[in-house]
């Protein structure tokens, strides 16, 4: 049996398109909290994957890296896709 420390970052484990549960252990916050982030726009929000009313959604893991990376600051003040 290889006893050898998984030295890995959770990060660099993670595919592109993470889940809630992902996005919120990489903040260090419970899930609901980050959820509540997102969707107030404090936290990069979720894509939805598919079509449908059951498709699910993701969070992309470059993006939630970027606004930890950044110290968390506002989404909506860091996403270039929002307009002013």
């Amino acid at each position: 049996m290889d006893t050898t420390p998984d030295t890995r970052r959770l990060e660099d484990t993670l595919p592109p398109a993470i889940t809630l549960a992902q996005s919120a252990a990489l903040a260090n916050a419970g899930d609901r909290t980050y959820w509540g982030w997102a969707r107030k726009g404090l936290a990069p929000p979720p894509r939805k994957i598919g079509h449908g009313p059951k498709a699910p959604v993701r969070y992309i893991r470059d993006e939630v890296l970027a606004w930890i990376a950044a110290g968390m600051p506002p989404w909506s003040e860091m996403d270039p896709t929002t307009e002013d």
